[in-house]
């Protein structure tokens, strides 16, 4: 599958595309590791956010990952941070 093919599919076949290509290409494979971010807009030709993370991870053979979504409703860290009271936001109030 061509990269730009690959970008218009759903994230499962994309992760499927690039497993497939590093089980291929050693080389391919170890930029991956050690650069996910730079290679995967390298090979999609888009840039992702910077707030969004990529982490690359091997199995082996005595070790397999089991990657679980985020729980529906889930707050992200600066909504976290923000609930916690670590807003920038300051009162304007006397009383406070």
């Amino acid at each position: 599958m061509d990269p730009q093919q690959a970008a218009l599919k759903t994230p499962q076949e994309l992760q499927t595309w690039v497993a497939e290509k590093a089980s291929r290409d050693l080389e391919f494979r170890t930029r991956l590791i050690a650069e996910p971010r730079a290679v995967l807009e390298q090979e999609f030709g888009f840039a992702l956010p910077p707030s969004f993370s990529i982490k690359v991870i091997e199995d082996d053979l005595s070790t397999a990952h089991l990657v679980l979504p985020p729980v529906a409703g889930q707050l992200a860290d600066s909504q976290l941070e923000m609930a916690a009271g670590g807003s920038s936001w300051n009162c304007s109030c006397r009383t406070c």
